[in-house]
């Protein structure tokens, strides 16, 4: 196969840099997109509205995240082998499994909100905009699986264009609605609600290409125990988790010192992994070959130190920039968050690379995916319980921060022992 990532037994194959200078700039744009827009809209409200509003709108899309996690997000992974194996049974089995869990995740939702205030007399503050998101995520994952399709297929430049309006129509959405006087909360419903019509028309004009409606009609409830479905779920559930927790600080910090700090977090936090955002999705046009092949230990250690290198310059010209530019003033309260997810540029690169060529090889467990996250957020888990309990807030934001990269780190150790345990087994050739 042309166009992998340095593998093993990689022989007679493309150098893996090659692969990345041809795709992976389109693979970047397209997939950067979403976080990009994000961290403009975070930008555009630190410096024109009350620091509220921008821990508002962090808040916001932590809800629409979450819902995304448990409306298993991560079976764009199983999309991807279902559309290189021409698999549009494996593509049935996989919409229906995200769309009955999403569903039930808003009936959910729905069910304990009520229940909570007719019953309980509990008036949650945050029932309106998990009412309304989970109801756009229903509706919305379930439809964002075009992007595998294209993904699969490496048609990078048609995915950019198509990425390109739907954020383009959701940015201007929201910022239509902002400066007409509108809540930050009414302008995030319209921009998760442009998203969500552009996926379902996305959705309907490539679906049939790589999803059997006959099969899902006839067959719909069989079709949540085949083996894709499973392992959709398996791997999706692999990430809740350390996903969960990564929005948990957020909420925490909020009751602790107020929305106010979430809106100072969020700066620092957002420019801090804006750049890993952006370079995470230079991987995906390596996600076609790891069907088939692992990234080597050599290509891993590559990733890792050079790009702490990269992080370690970035945040010494961050801190200067704060100490010596008027500007970057807004940024000072929370520098050190910026810093330390600076420094982990390195470790949280490598540990995508390799627990996304691990969930997606054909040879290797999806179960071992799901151990290995459970385990580091675990390891890593006290540091949100205790930045809980700090009782200043720049020092919690920082004790938060410290979160990822022992996560990443954690993870990557665990899944490494499970690989190298089934390799004793003789379960890996």
């Amino acid at each position: 196969m042309t166009g992998t990532v340095e593998t093993e037994n990689q022989a007679g194959k493309a150098p893996w840099w090659m692969t990345l200078l041809r795709m992976g700039p389109l693979a970047i744009f397209a997939s950067a997109l979403p976080g990009g827009v994000n961290y403009f809209i975070i930008l555009f409200l630190s410096f024109s509205q009350p620091v509220e509003e921008t821990g508002v709108f962090r808040i916001m899309i932590s809800i629409f995240a979450i819902a995304n996690l448990l409306a298993l997000s991560e079976s764009q992974k199983i999309y991807i082998r279902a559309v290189a194996q021409e698999d549009r049974a494996a593509g049935a089995a996989l919409f229906a499994n995200q769309a009955a869990f999403a569903l039930v995740l808003f009936a959910a939702c729905a069910t304990a909100i009520f229940l909570g205030s007719t019953l309980g007399g509990i008036e949650f503050n945050y029932s309106e905009p998990i009412l309304v998101i989970t109801s756009l995520s229903a509706l919305y994952m379930p439809t964002q699986c075009y992007m595998a399709y294209f993904q699969s297929k490496r048609w990078f430049f048609g995915l950019a264009v198509a990425e390109t309006f739907k954020y383009g129509a959701a940015l201007s959405v929201f910022l239509l609605a902002t400066t007409n006087g509108l809540e930050t909360t009414t302008a995030v419903y319209a921009q998760l609600a442009t998203m969500t019509a552009v996926n379902v028309v996305y959705f309907s004009m490539f679906s049939r290409r790589f999803i059997d409606f006959d099969l899902l009609w006839r067959r719909a409830s069989a079709l949540l125990g085949v083996r894709p479905a499973a392992e959709a779920r398996m791997i999706s559930f692999a990430v809740l988790a350390p996903g969960m927790l990564e929005h948990l600080d957020k909420f925490l910090l909020g009751a602790a010192h107020g929305v106010a700090a979430v809106g100072v977090y969020a700066l620092g936090y957002s420019t801090g992994r804006f750049l890993y955002n952006i370079l995470k999705p230079a991987t995906y046009v390596f996600w076609r070959g790891y069907v088939d092949t692992m990234p080597t230990p050599r290509a891993l250690a590559l990733v890792c130190v050079g790009f702490s290198a990269f992080g370690a310059v970035a945040a010494a010209i961050f801190l200067a920039l704060v100490e010596f530019v008027p500007a970057m003033e807004t940024f000072r309260e929370s520098r050190y968050v910026t810093v330390i997810l600076f420094l982990s540029w390195g470790i949280a690169l490598a540990d995508a690379v390799y627990t996304q060529s691990y969930s997606i090889n054909k040879d290797r467990s999806a179960r071992d995916v799901l151990t290995a996250n459970v385990v580091g957020a675990l390891i890593a888990m006290p540091l949100i319980i205790a930045g809980a309990f700090v009782p200043a807030a720049g020092a919690a934001m920082i004790v938060f921060a410290l979160y990822y990269p022992v996560r990443h780190l954690a993870i990557m150790i665990m899944l490494s022992r499970l690989d190298g345990a089934n390799k004793q087994r003789g379960s890996i050739a």
